[in-house]
Parts: C-alpha cells; sequence; structure tokens
C-alpha cells in the first residue's frame, strides 16, 4: 500500500479534522529516528541532590549514556579516583 503524504490536524473549538497535503521532504524529516536519552527526575529533590542529578544528566546527553552506561561510567572514575588516592597516601 502506498503511503500518502497527508497530516491528520485537530483544531480546537467545534471538533473538525482537516488533511493537507505534505511535502515529501517534510515526510522523510518526520522519519528520522532520533535516540532518546532517558534522563533522571530532578523535582522534588533538595538543591545538592538536584544539581548532582543535573551534571549526572549532563554527562548522559554528552555522552549518549543510558542509566546502565552511566553506572560503569561512575564505576570506573570511582575506581581511578580512589586508586590514585591510595597511590598519593602510599608515596
Amino acid at each position: 500500500m502506498a503511503r500518502r503524504n497527508y497530516r491528520t490536524e485537530v483544531h480546537s473549538g467545534p471538533l473538525k479534522v482537516q488533511q493537507r497535503k505534505v511535502s515529501k521532504t517534510l515526510a522523510k524529516l518526520g522519519e528520522i529516528k532520533l535516540k532518546q536519552v532517558p534522563q533522571l527526575n530532578t523535582a522534588n529533590s533538595s538543591p545538592l541532590i538536584r544539581k548532582h542529578k543535573e551534571v549526572l544528566n549532563l554527562m548522559m546527553r554528552t555522552l549518549s549514556l543510558d542509566t546502565y552506561g552511566l553506572t560503569w561510567a561512575q564505576f570506573v572514575k570511582g575506581f581511578g579516583c580512589g586508586g590514585l588516592a591510595v597511590w598519593l597516601l602510599i608515596r
């Protein structure tokens, strides 16, 4: 079945459905799949926790990580910082 290049619009007020022709460029743009990066909820958090979650959200967006990847990144960072601290204390 051929795809039609029509967009359905519903307007407020009296229920009125319109279909108008959409250009092929817009139809192609509508087919682009963007990767959605999950974010941590910062609502109803204390200021310190909110800032920490904002930093984690920035890392998730910048590095395109999900929460699982972010967990591993934080583990590696903690292991490295801990190893550096032990090395500096023993030296």
